[in-house]
């Protein structure tokens, strides 16, 4: 066995797998291991999955879903012939709400993620304390068991921009390897506490106004 990785998207068709003499199995007679999210017990396993297709010294299988990046294993007649690096791609598609809200929930959608949540990661926009933006890491603190969403709260200091989404594994070199999503774009929804006049009890044009609230630029 000579594969060293599969990289790809979730729900990506017929990745290929170097077999040599695969012509003397049936395609019973292969299954490939891939780390998985089990819905029904929570929990972090791997599970087995019959190849798409078997001969001229390959096997193909597709990528699916509640799998996510770490290392492969193929099995023949039910014994371990060769392990490889599972190296799967983040994809967002969307999120809510649209536009987003400062301390408050941002839902993520999209496939790639990584359960373990110390290897999931939302990057976004924020302003510092000299006024300058900065990239935010936030952990998500719930993933969904399709592993196709991630919901994590925004500070009050997030700032427009864009999103985008970081995980990680460690492959069989031991090596961390680091997926990143391409970009959306997102704006803020201010909320307005309340105002106050600059002289109270003198409230008249030319008197300034103070804004209280979330969400809102730091450009005037």
């Amino acid at each position: 066995f000579t594969t060293q990785t599969v990289v790809g998207f979730i729900g990506d068709r017929n990745k290929t797998l170097n077999l040599p003499n695969s012509n003397h199995y049936t395609i019973d007679d292969v299954k490939i291991e891939l780390p998985y999210f089990n819905e029904q017990t929570g929990r972090i396993e791997t599970k087995q999955f019959t190849p798409t297709s078997l001969g001229n010294n390959k096997v193909t299988f597709d990528m699916p879903a509640q799998t996510f990046g770490g290392i492969g294993k193929v099995y023949l007649l039910g014994s371990v012939i060769g392990q490889f690096n599972y190296n799967v791609k983040m994809k967002i598609t969307e999120f809510a709400p649209n536009p987003v809200r400062a301390d408050e929930d941002l839902v993520v959608y999209g496939t790639g993620f990584n359960p373990n949540y110390e290897q999931t990661y939302i990057l976004v926009k924020a302003v510092g304390a000299n006024g300058a933006l900065y990239d935010l890491w936030i952990k998500p603190y719930r993933i969904d068991s399709g592993l196709s969403q991630a919901v994590v709260k925004l500070p009050i200091g997030v700032a427009g921009g864009q999103v985008s989404v970081k995980t990680y594994f460690t492959n069989i070199d031991g090596t961390v390897i680091e997926n990143k999503s391409a970009a959306l774009t997102y704006n803020i929804k201010p909320s307005i506490y309340s105002v106050s006049w600059s002289r109270p009890g003198y409230e008249q044009v030319g008197d300034k106004i103070s804004i209280y609230g979330k969400g809102i630029s730091k450009q005037p």
